[in-house]
C-alpha cells in the first residue's frame, strides 16, 4: 500500500465505483484474482486522470493482494511480493483510520471470498468479534466454492483459517460447524481424492482436538491403502504415519505398530520406484525406512532396509559432484537453477540439499601448504584475529616456530574454508534457492512432513528444525540461524546416544555434565558417523576460532542483524538442510573411511 493511499482513500472515492462488476468479471473466486482485476482497473483509472476511482481500486487490491500464511493465526497475511525498493500490503497498513471504510465494504460485498478477507482484516487488527465470526462463515463458503480435488489447496487454507478464527474466538459451535463442514467434504471424497486434501484435512481435524479419534483413523488407513493402489507411495507413507499418530493418542499401541509398519512398507516402495532415477535418492528414502521400522520395533526390516541402502549409498557416489575451488560462476549457477527445476518440490529440495557438499579436508589442507609454499610471508608474520569491534579473538603463530607450525597450517585450513563457503553459496546454494522460490510456494506443513519422521532429527525437536528451514526459506536468516544453530549441539548428541555412545562425564560429586559442542565434534565417534569432511565443516563454521565461530557469536549476542544474512549464516543453514536430507543412518561409514579400507587392502 503506498503511503499517498494510506493517508487519502475514504468512503467518497467509491461513491461511483461499480467495483463489484470487477469481481462478477472474475473466472475464479479468489482473492488472487480479484487483486490483478483491481491493480488493472486502476491504472486504467490513472491513465484517463480518474485520480479518485483509481484509489478505490487500489485500496480493494490491496486488501486482496496479500497472501494467508499458515504459520501464525495471529499474522495471518503476508505481502504478495517483496522487492529491494518496496513491497506490497501488509496486515499493518490497514489502520485505525481505515475501521469506518472497511466496515462499509464489508456490509457492500455478498460475494464470500472478498467478504471473508475484509471481515478477517477487521477481526486480525481490531478483534472485532463479529467481524470475526462473519469471517469465519465467508471462509468456509468461499471453501465451498472453491473445493477442487486437483487444485485443493486454494479451498482448504480457507477451511483451516475457518478452523483458526473459531479457535481464537473460543466459540464452540463455530469449531463444530467447521468440523461437520471438513467431515462433509472428507465423505464426498472417499480417500480417493488424487492429491493432499484428505490427507491434510485429518491432520487438520486430529490437530483441532476432534473428539472421535478412531473415525479419523480408519478414514486415514481407507486412504492410505486407496494410494497404495494407485502407487502413490509418499501419499500412502504420510497417511500410515498420521494414522500412527493418532492411535498412539488413544494409546492404541497394537495400531501403531502396524501403522508403522505399513508406512515403513510404503517407503520401501517409494525408495525402489526412485532408484532407477537415482540410487541417492533411493537412499534417502530407505533411510527413512530403516528409523520408521525401528520405532515399530522392526529390527529384521530396519536391518534389510539398512543393507539395501548401503548399496544404493555405494552406487550414489558415481551420481554426485562437488563444485571446485576453480569454476566458472556463471556456469555454475545455471547449472545449480536447472537442478532444481520443474521437479515436485520433495525431489527439488532433496536436490538442493545435495546441491554442493562440505568440502573435503585434505583438498582445503592442501591448498593450505601450497599457499604457504608459494606465499610464505603469509605464513611468517604472526597473525591475530580480530572481530567487528576490533577485540582479539585469536592469534596464530609463525610458520618458523616449530612449535606453531601445526598451528599455523590448521588456521590457513580453516581460512580457506571461508572461502570455500562464499563460492558454494554464490555458485550452488543461492541460484537454487532462487529457483526453488520461483517454482514452489513453501509452507512450514511442507517442512513439518520432511522433519517428523527424518531420521537425523532428534525426536521432540521436529518442529524446532522445521521453523528454522521455514525461516530461511523466507530469507529471514536471524530467525532461522537463531532457531537452528543451537539444536546443533542436541543434534550431534543425538546421533551419538543412537549409537549407544556416552556423552556426558560423571563429576566427583555424582553429577552428570553434557559434553559441550566442542568436545562432542573432536570425539572419534562423531567423525565416525558423519564422516571427516562434515565434522571439519561443522567445527570450521561453529566452533574455530580461525573460522566464522558463528555459534559463539550468536550466543553471546555479537552479530548485527546483517550478519546473519552473510554467506556464512546462508551456509550454515543450507548445512542443516544437508544433513537432514542426507542419507545417513548409526554405523554407517564416508566415503573418506571406504578409500582407506580399500587402500589398506591394496597395500595388504
Amino acid at each position: 500500500m503506498t503511503e499517498e493511499l494510506q493517508e487519502t482513500v475514504s468512503r467518497e472515492d467509491f461513491e461511483d465505483v461499480s467495483w463489484q462488476d470487477e469481481i462478477d468479471s472474475a473466472d475464479e473466486q479468489s482473492v488472487d484474482k480479484y487483486s490483478r482485476l483491481f491493480f488493472e482497473k486502476s491504472n486504467e483509472l490513472e491513465e484517463k486522470e480518474d485520480t479518485k476511482s483509481a484509489r478505490a481500486y487500489r485500496f480493494l487490491g490491496d486488501i486482496c493482494s496479500m497472501y494467508l500464511k499458515d504459520n501464525d493465526p495471529n499474522e495471518p497475511f503476508g505481502p504478495e511480493i517483496v522487492t529491494a525498493n518496496g513491497r506490497t500490503a501488509i496486515l499493518e497498513d490497514f489502520t485505525d483510520e481505515h475501521v469506518e471504510l472497511l466496515n462499509y465494504l464489508l456490509e457492500k460485498t455478498t460475494e464470500p471470498e472478498l467478504k471473508a478477507r475484509i471481515a478477517d482484516i477487521l477481526w486480525t487488527t481490531q478483534r472485532d468479534h463479529k467481524a470475526g465470526e462473519k469471517a469465519f462463515r465467508s471462509y468456509l463458503d468461499s471453501s465451498d466454492i472453491l473445493h477442487d480435488p486437483e487444485s485443493w489447496y486454494i479451498g482448504f487454507e480457507r477451511m483451516r483459517r475457518a478452523f483458526e478464527i473459531a479457535a481464537m474466538l473460543g466459540n464452540e459451535e463455530l469449531k463444530s460447524n467447521a468440523e461437520d463442514f471438513a467431515i462433509e467434504k472428507l465423505d464426498e471424497h472417499e480417500g480417493k481424492d488424487p492429491k493432499f486434501f484428505t490427507l491434510s484435512s485429518i491432520g487438520l481435524l486430529a490437530d483441532q482436538d476432534y473428539d472421535n479419534l478412531a473415525d479419523l483413523a480408519q478414514r486415514s488407513e481407507k486412504a492410505a491403502e486407496f494410494a497404495e493402489t494407485e502407487e502413490k507411495w509418499r501419499k500412502a507413507k504420510q497417511l500410515w504415519m498420521l494414522k500412527a499418530k493418532m492411535e498412539r493418542s488413544r494409546g492404541e499401541a497394537g495400531e501403531v505398530v502396524n501403522a508403522e509398519t505399513r508406512a515403513g512398507e510404503a517407503i520401501i516402495e517409494e525408495a525402489n520406484a526412485a532408484r532407477d532415477r537415482s540410487h541417492g535418492v533411493a537412499a534417502s528414502h530407505l533411510a527413512d525406512a530403516v528409523e520408521v521400522f525401528r520405532r515399530a520395533g522392526k529390527s529384521e526390516k530396519a536391518e534389510s532396509a539398512h543393507e539395501a541402502m548401503l548399496k544404493d549409498q555405494e552406487k550414489s557416489t558415481d551420481e554426485m559432484g562437488l563444485i571446485e575451488t576453480e569454476v566458472d560462476l556463471t556456469d555454475a549457477a545455471t547449472e545449480a537453477r536447472e537442478a532444481v527445476s520443474g521437479d515436485k518440490l520433495i525431489n527439488a529440495l532433496r536436490t538442493f540439499s545435495t546441491i554442493t557438499a562440505p568440502p573435503k579436508k585434505q583438498n582445503l589442507e592442501q591448498e593450505a601448504e601450497d599457499l604457504i609454499e608459494n606465499h610464505p610471508l603469509s605464513a611468517v608474520i604472526p597473525n591475530t584475529i580480530l572481530d567487528g569491534n576490533g577485540k582479539i579473538v585469536a592469534k596464530r603463530g609463525s610458520v618458523t616456530d616449530p612449535d606453531a607450525e601445526e598451528e599455523v597450517i590448521k588456521a590457513e585450513v580453516i581460512r580457506a574454508s571461508q572461502r570455500w563457503y562464499r563460492l558454494a553459496v554464490y555458485a550452488g546454494i543461492v541460484p537454487a534457492f532462487e529457483q526453488i522460490a520461483r517454482d514452489h510456494r513453501i509452507t512450514l506443513r511442507d517442512l513439518v512432513n520432511v522433519c517428523q519422521y527424518d531420521p537425523m532429527v532428534p525426536p521432540g525437536r521436529e518442529l524446532i528444525f522445521a521453523r528454522g528451514l521455514y525461516h530461511g526459506f523466507q530469507k529471514d536468516y536471524i530467525s532461522a540461524c537463531s532457531v537452528l544453530v543451537p539444536q546443533i549441539e542436541h543434534f550431534l548428541r543425538y546421533l551419538l546416544m543412537q549409537e549407544g555412545v556416552t556423552t556426558s562425564s560423571l563429576q566427583s560429586d555424582g553429577t552428570q555434565e553434557e559434553f559441550p559442542l566442542n568436545t562432542l565434534l573432536h570425539m572419534d565417534e562423531t567423525e565416525e558417523i558423519l564422516g571427516e569432511d562434515t565434522v571439519f565443516t561443522l567445527n570450521s563454521l561453529l566452533n574455530s576460532k580461525f573460522g566464522s565461530n558463528f555459534r559463539h557469536r550468536i550466543a553471546h549476542g555479537l552479530l548485527d542483524s546483517s550478519q546473519f544474512g552473510s554467506t556464512i549464516g546462508i551456509y550454515t543453514w543450507w548445512l542443516i538442510l544437508h544433513l537432514i536430507f542426507r542419507p545417513i543412518v548409526a554405523g554407517m561409514n564416508d566415503e573418506d573411511e571406504s578409500s582407506r579400507e580399500e587402500q589398506d587392502k591394496s597395500e595388504e
